[in-house]
């Protein structure tokens, strides 16, 4: 009869972000009101960074900086656009700690893993940052990293990339030159001959992992892709985004 009973008037659960009562999949932990307020990612888009378009700032598939410049990556793909209710759940996790954030992010991350990176064999490899020691007792793109790993079922190589050289509090322009030898290995046959996807939490240029991705296929890797939680606008750049002040 319980079961009769729950099936009829079936019990609800609360989203995870804003807590409203919900009915169906419990295990996303995210209601419908807010999904609806991401701006997920589709085509147009650069096959390079991912990167959202107006059509007309298309030429042969790549946005602009992407012609101007060669990434050490080959693809680059996001969730949303880094912009209101997404920034600010990346805030959330970021900078006040919540820790039960990165399960239904990291779940949203899979989706897009699954879309375009369908290949059994990969390791997942987290972006390490200056920034994430210095002002958050834990690094929430490790966590993120570790938890797509247990969700998709692929290893993750946390802690063998580590940063070498601290730009924070740098201009843009000089962490622009500071990146180059930023990153370091620990055991770079650990990369040897793996297909590896970064691990990161939003992606503006791409300079940072695009280093990390050069230093990887200096180590052995065969091939090194991105996954990002949100993909920014570059200021002073007609790609039909807001600006972002984030700088990765």
């Amino acid at each position: 009869m319980s079961a009769f009973w729950q099936a009829l008037f079936p019990s609800s659960t609360r989203c995870v972000i804003c807590h409203r009562p919900f009915y169906g999949d419990a295990a996303a932990q995210l209601c419908n009101h807010c999904l609806s307020q991401l701006k997920f990612i589709g085509e147009p888009m650069c096959q390079i960074c991912g990167r959202p378009l107006r059509l007309a700032a298309v030429e042969k598939g790549k946005c602009l900086l992407c012609r101007q410049y060669s990434h050490s990556f080959q693809t680059a793909r996001s969730v949303a656009v880094y912009e209101g209710f997404w920034r600010e759940c990346i805030h959330m996790m970021k900078y006040f700690h919540r820790h039960d954030f990165v399960g239904p992010i990291a779940s949203l991350l899979a989706e897009v893993y699954k879309q375009f990176f369908p290949q059994a064999e990969v390791l997942l490899v987290p972006v390490p940052s200056v920034v994430r020691k210095s002002r958050r007792c834990y690094d929430h793109v490790q966590a993120l990293a570790l938890e797509l790993g247990r969700q998709l079922h692929l290893p993750v190589e946390s802690g063998n990339l580590y940063l070498k050289k601290n730009s924070a509090g740098f201009s843009y322009a000089e962490r622009c030159q500071r990146i180059a030898g930023s990153f370091g290995v620990h055991q770079p046959q650990a990369f040897q001959d793996q297909h590896i996807i970064l691990v990161d939490d939003i992606l503006v240029t791409g300079r940072t992992v695009s280093e990390c991705a050069r230093l990887l296929i200096s180590c052995g890797a065969k091939q090194v892709d991105v996954l990002t939680l949100a993909v920014a606008a570059l200021e002073g750049q007609n790609l039909g985004l807001g600006k972002a002040n984030v700088r990765r």
